[in-house]
């Protein structure tokens, strides 16, 4: 949901006032997305300011990963979104084509947290000798 998008009441109208639709955003995902936003924005600050020790300490921190992590729940809108899509298709060939499409990101999402996984494997500190410490990719972030 967002200020520019309908939602369906209780009694089975479709609410279309800016009004009423701004409302029921405020009230639902609002806030959440409000934390993704500024999870975003606080680690481009972080980014352009200097490295002083202050900033490695915050940078270093738990908290500047765990809203990284905020910003996940928005992933919790795609199954909605796909659901939508499917009812509103009528045409085999489309949802052949969404069918497709959902396997797609499916399979590169778990790609790319099996990377993720190998990355901390290899920057656990079991040994000196990782493949992470290999390529000099210490620095780098997940």
């Amino acid at each position: 949901r967002s200020f520019f998008v309908g939602f369906m009441a209780r009694d089975g109208t479709v609410e279309m006032r800016p009004s009423r639709v701004a409302r029921s955003y405020v009230r639902g995902w609002f806030s959440f997305d409000c934390l993704a936003v500024a999870s975003d924005w606080t680690e481009v600050l972080l980014d352009n300011m200097a490295y002083g020790s202050a900033v490695r300490v915050i940078k270093a921190s738990r908290v500047t990963r765990m809203l990284r992590i905020i910003r996940l729940v928005r992933m919790f809108k795609i199954p909605a979104i796909v659901a939508e899509l499917d009812a509103r298709i009528f045409s085999e060939r489309s949802l052949l084509v969404l069918g497709i499409l959902k396997n797609s990101c499916l399979f590169i999402c778990l790609g790319h947290l099996v990377a993720c996984g190998w990355f901390w494997v290899g920057t656990a500190g079991l040994s000196e000798r990782s493949w992470v410490a290999a390529y000099s990719l210490e620095e780098e972030t997940l």
